[in-house]
C-alpha cells in the first residue's frame, strides 16, 4: 500500500486526449567491430575564450555551430595530455572563425560554468571569406582540418557556409583555407553535386583512408546536412575538392558519393523534430562507428512521437555502422536504408535545468543546444559544443568525451548506471490513483537524507502538483490520487538531493 503524499500545490489543467505510449524493451549484442555507447566516457568540459570581440560577429556568443580539431595547433601549450587546438565558428549570422587552446576539462558536479577552465586565444576571430565570389554573411556551419592532400603544400581547414533559410548563389557552400587566419589564402566557394541545398553544406569530417580506399577511393572528406530539419535523415556524402584542382575554380561543382541520402523518403520513419548537427568517423583499434550529434525525441524505436505533446527531446550521439555506408557506396544498399544501431543520451552531461518530460530544458523550449563537434583521432577524443548555455549570454561550452574500448570501460559504464534514481509506476495506465515507487541506486556513503520532491507536470510541461515525502518512506511507495484531473499523459519528476529522474504515466477515466 502506498503512502499518501502531501499535496502542496494543485492546479486544474485542460482536458487532454487519451494517449498510450507503448515501448518495446530489448537488449542487443553489438558486433565486436563496432564502437558502442559504453565505449564513450565523459571527461568534463571547459569554457570558450577567444579574446576581445572583433567587429559585429567575431565572438562565440550565439555561435559554436562548427568546430575542427587541429593536431598542429598550440605547439607550446601545456603538457597536460590535451595537445592541439580547436578552430571554432563565431556568431551564427557571421562568417568568423577563431582558434583556441584546449585546457584539461573539469567535471562540475554542480554544473556550474564558473567551475570550468577557459581556453587561451591563439588566433582572434577573423572573416577568411572576404572577397570570394557570391559571398554574404550567412554563417559557418561546418569545419574540418585535413593534412595536405594531392597537390597541396600544407594542411587545410575546410568550411561550409549556410543557415536554415538562405543559400548563396547556385547554393555554393564549401571552401578551404590555410590555418593562418591572418593570411588564409581562402579558395572557393564550391557546390557538392547537383543535390538540393537542404542535403549538403552543414557538417564536415574526415573519412578514414583505409575505409575510403575500399569504398570511395581518394574521397576522405564527409559532407552532409539534414533535410527539412531532419525529416528525411542525416544525409552524408564522400568528396575530395582537391580532385578538381589546387584549388578548384570558384563556383565549381564537386563530385559527391552518397553514403546516406534520404531525399524523397520522408516515410522512412524520421521526423522534423530531429536535428542533425555534426558528425565524426570514430576509429579505435579494429572498432569503428560513424557518430552523428543530434537532438532526437525520446523513443526506443526510429519512429518518434514528436511535437509539443512528445515525451521530450534530447541531445544524443547516434551510432551508424560503416558497413552499412559501404553497402550504399558500392550500390548494394539503397541510400535511405542506413539506420542508427545505438544512441547515447547526452542530456545528463549538458548544463541546464532538466525539462519536465526529461529532456534538457533548453531543448524543451525549442532551442537546439548541440552545436559543432571536433575529433582527435590519435587520442580518441570528441569535443562537443553545447550552444545557448542557460544564463551564459548565448556562449557555448565544450564537453569532452573519450573512446575507451577496453573491458574496464564497459564495467565502469555499468557501475555508473547503477547509481541514480529508478522510478516504477504501477498501475500504469491507472484510474484514479497509482503508486510511484522510487529506488535510489547509490552507494551507502552517498545516501541522501531529508525530503523527496516529486513534481507532476501535464503533457504541456505545466506544473500541476508538488508532492513531498520523507526519504525513509520511499521503499513503501508514494500514492498519487489523480481524481481531480482529466485523462491524459502526465510526467512525474523525482528529485533527491542533486539527482533527478522522470517517468511518464497515463490516466484513463
Amino acid at each position: 500500500m502506498g503512502v499518501p503524499l502531501k499535496n502542496t500545490n494543485s492546479m486544474a489543467c485542460n482536458c487532454l486526449g487519451v494517449l498510450i505510449l507503448v515501448c518495446s524493451l530489448f537488449t542487443q549484442a553489438y558486433p565486436q567491430n563496432l564502437i558502442t555507447p559504453e565505449n564513450i566516457i565523459y571527461e568534463g568540459s571547459f569554457r570558450l575564450d577567444a579574446g576581445a570581440r572583433v567587429g559585429s560577429y567575431g565572438l562565440f556568443a550565439y555561435g559554436g555551430y562548427a568546430f575542427a580539431y587541429n593536431p598542429q595547433g598550440d605547439p607550446s601549450g601545456a603538457n597536460d595530455g590535451y595537445p592541439g587546438s580547436l578552430f571554432g565558428s563565431g556568431h551564427e549570422t557571421g562568417n568568423c572563425i577563431a582558434e583556441v587552446s584546449i585546457p584539461q576539462p573539469v567535471i562540475s558536479s554542480a554544473k556550474n560554468v564558473s567551475d570550468l577552465p577557459s581556453t587561451t586565444p591563439l588566433q582572434a576571430f577573423a572573416d577568411p571569406f572576404t572577397g570570394l565570389p557570391s559571398i554574404a554573411n550567412i554563417g559557418v556551419w561546418g569545419l574540418a582540418y585535413l593534412p595536405a592532400q594531392d597537390g597541396q603544400g600544407s594542411g587545410k581547414l575546410y568550411a561550409d557556409l549556410g543557415d536554415d533559410y538562405n543559400a548563396l548563389t547556385n547554393a555554393v557552400h564549401m571552401a578551404w583555407m590555410d590555418p593562418d587566419l591572418s593570411n588564409p589564402n581562402t579558395a572557393g566557394l564550391w557546390r557538392l553535386g547537383s543535390y538540393a541545398q537542404w542535403d549538403i553544406g552543414r557538417y564536415l569530417f574526415e573519412i578514414p583512408k583505409v575505409w575510403a580506399d575500399s569504398n570511395t577511393p581518394g574521397k576522405i572528406l564527409a559532407c552532409g546536412r539534414c533535410r527539412n530539419w531532419g525529416a528525411e535523415g542525416p544525409n552524408l556524402f564522400a568528396c575530395a575538392p582537391w580532385e578538381n584542382g589546387n584549388p578548384p575554380p570558384s563556383g565549381d561543382t564537386i563530385e559527391g558519393i552518397p553514403l546516406m541520402h534520404f531525399t524523397g523518403k520522408a516515410d522512412k520513419a524520421f521526423t522534423a523534430c530531429t536535428d542533425y548537427c555534426a558528425g565524426a568517423w570514430l576509429t579505435m583499434g579494429n572498432r569503428s562507428a560513424v557518430v552523428i550529434l543530434a537532438t532526437v525525441n525520446y523513443s526506443l524505436d526510429h519512429l518518434y512521437y514528436h511535437g509539443h505533446y512528445g515525451p521530450g527531446r534530447y541531445p544524443c550521439f547516434l551510432f551508424y555502422d560503416p558497413d552499412d555506408l559501404s553497402g550504399v557506396a558500392k550500390g548494394q544498399k539503397d541510400s535511405w536504408e542506413p539506420r542508427w544501431y545505438a544512441r547515447k543520451n547526452l542530456d545528463h552531461f549538458f548544463f541546464g535545468e532538466t525539462g519536465p518530460s526529461g529532456g534538457n530544458f533548453d531543448l524543451e523550449a525549442g532551442g537546439y543546444s548541440p552545436g559543432g563537434m571536433a575529433y582527435d583521432r590519435e587520442r580518441g577524443r570528441l569535443y562537443v559544443a553545447q550552444r545557448l548555455m542557460p544564463g551564459g549570454g548565448g556562449n557555448p561550452v565544450i564537453h569532452v568525451f573519450r573512446i575507451d574500448t577496453t573491458e574496464s570501460s564497459v564495467a565502469m559504464s555499468a557501475a555508473k548506471a547503477d547509481e541514480g534514481i529508478t522510478i516504477t509506476i504501477r498501475p500504469n495506465p491507472f484510474n484514479p490513483s497509482t503508486v510511484i515507487n522510487i529506488k535510489e541506486q547509490v552507494t551507502s556513503s552517498k545516501k541522501q537524507a531529508g525530503k523527496t520532491e516529486v513534481k507532476i507536470f501535464n503533457v504541456h510541461g505545466k506544473l500541476i502538483q508538488l508532492l513531498t515525502a520523507d526519504y525513509l518512506l520511499l521503499a513503501s511507495g508514494l500514492t498519487w490520487d489523480a481524481s481531480s484531473f482529466p485523462s491524459g499523459i502526465y510526467i512525474a519528476r523525482v528529485r533527491i538531493g542533486g539527482m533527478t529522474a522522470t517517468k511518464t504515466m497515463t490516466l484513463l477515466k
